[in-house]
């Protein structure tokens, strides 16, 4: 029995590595406003998603939980390959007008307004997800 202990141990590894996958995707946050973008260290600290078929969970470059269960809504406003985000918010604002994209393969482009530390104004950014 003993030869075959390390083959076991081998392939539940694997299997515990592919299901308790801390995140699926990279983040990358690139300032589309052209006056510039408040808040970029800590909008670039979200730097980690882990993307589910409805929802995603967002988190910073050093593992802490960020956001949790975005939804994604399928809509007819929006081509075919984007939905739309319900749930999404930053800094103690919830965000209207995101949207997730699918430019290929597993790889997603996502558009959003940013609350400015004054909420009455809003930075946008185009973040891309990419899988890791």
């Amino acid at each position: 029995m003993k030869p075959f202990l390390p083959i076991v141990l081998l392939l539940v590894s694997g299997c515990s590595g592919e299901l308790y996958s801390s995140h699926t995707h990279s983040l990358r946050w690139f300032c589309q406003s052209p006056e510039g973008c408040e808040r970029e260290a800590e909008v670039k600290a979200l730097a980690r998603v882990l993307l589910y078929t409805d929802t995603f969970t967002l988190y910073t470059d050093y593992g802490q939980f960020a956001v949790d269960f975005v939804q994604r809504v399928p809509s007819d406003e929006l081509p075919r390959e984007c939905d739309a985000l319900y749930g999404l918010s930053l800094f103690g604002h919830e965000l209207e007008s995101s949207t997730l994209c699918s430019v290929g393969g597993d790889a997603y482009e996502m558009r959003i307004s940013v609350p400015n530390r004054n909420p009455s104004s809003a930075s946008e950014w185009l973040a891309e997800m990419r899988p890791l």
